[in-house]
């Protein structure tokens, strides 16, 4: 299974997170403003079905309609069967996942912490080689990284902190080898800083 979105190249895959009692979840992905999703279903033998909220008043009582989702943003759904095989269809609005992908991790994802006492700001500690490098990522995805204001590496260590990153801008950069805290604040009207400290 799998949602997809009316109009947009959208197939985000619905894995089982509990067989027994048919529960299925996406991981976190974007959707426009007043997106249209439905959830696609392959059977055993090739045939899809598309699954959304039945009709209203139309003149097909059972009508599929796509589930309206108002406001751009991040969002899971999770999907629930019964055993007369109804589905109930929940869209729920995700929190951001903050990341950091670099030399120490083969540019995978090292998840960021959101701090208890301060909401918005973000940590995670790596190790660098000399000369290592990493970005920024949002949601696990490339669309959105975080890197120096312009394309050219940044060494963030000379003065231990950006202002001002850009998307798909330059790599961050760190001479000396040593294990790093990043710390990543969001402020208002999406604006960023990143910050960067040895430890000792």
């Amino acid at each position: 299974m799998s949602v997809v979105a009316d109009g947009q190249n959208l197939a985000v895959p619905l894995a089982a997170t509990d067989a027994t009692n048919k529960k299925f979840t996406t991981d976190t992905f974007t959707l426009s403003a007043d997106s249209k999703i439905r959830i696609k279903c392959e059977k055993e033998d090739g045939t899809i079905v598309m699954v959304g909220k039945k009709g209203d008043v139309q003149t097909d009582q059972h009508a599929i309609l796509p589930i309206t989702v108002a406001e751009e943003g991040n969002y899971k759904v999770e999907i629930t069967i019964d055993d007369n095989n109804n589905a109930n269809i929940l869209v729920i609005p995700a929190k951001t996942v903050y990341s950091l992908a670099g030399t120490m991790n083969g540019w995978g994802d090292t998840d960021m912490v959101e701090s208890v006492d301060e909401p918005g700001t973000f940590t995670a500690e790596i190790t660098l080689e000399a000369n290592g490098e990493f970005k920024v990522k949002f949601n696990h995805s490339w669309d959105i990284n975080l890197g120096g204001p312009t394309g050219d590496k940044y060494n963030i260590m000379e003065t231990g902190t950006c202002t001002n990153p850009t998307n798909g801008g330059g790599n961050f950069t760190v001479a000396e080898a040593g294990t790093y805290v990043v710390t990543l604040i969001v402020g208002e009207n999406d604006t960023y800083t990143i910050n960067c400290a040895k430890k000792a």
